[in-house]
């Protein structure tokens, strides 16, 4: 009999943890003060860049003030067994609706992407298996 491939089913462990790397992706990046395109985000108003350094910040728009907002995005759960990431509370997500009316930050960047890919790729001895 010919051996033939079979792919698994990717399990909910799997997802949550391709979920943690895009999160950890988009918030590197935000936190680098790039857009969802990977170019640098529009400069901050002037006096805000300056409160900004008076409290030991970088004066980039990276949505750091307090860190809270992205301290809440993370991985988050689905019915349908999709990569989702979010926010955990709903100040934060409202904060984050905000800043990202005014720069799209949060979203998926084409390196957020090829890190998932790189992830997934890692991932493939578990979704494929030699079978008699």
């Amino acid at each position: 009999m010919a051996k033939h491939f079979e792919y698994v089913p990717i399990s909910g462990d799997l997802t949550f943890r391709l979920s943690q790397v895009l999160a950890s992706s988009v918030r590197t990046r935000i936190l680098s003060g790039r857009d969802v395109n990977d170019n640098p985000a529009p400069d901050l108003s002037k006096a805000y860049a300056r409160a900004k350094q008076r409290r030991g910040l970088p004066p980039i728009r990276n949505w750091t003030w307090s860190g809270n907002t992205l301290a809440a995005l993370g991985p988050m759960v689905t019915q349908s067994g999709q990569l989702a990431v979010g926010f955990s509370n709903p100040r934060a997500a409202r904060i984050a609706a905000i800043l990202n009316a005014r720069c799209k930050q949060f979203g998926v960047s084409p390196t957020d992407r090829a890190n998932v890919i790189d992830a997934i790729n890692q991932a493939r001895p578990q979704l494929v298996r030699i079978a008699a």
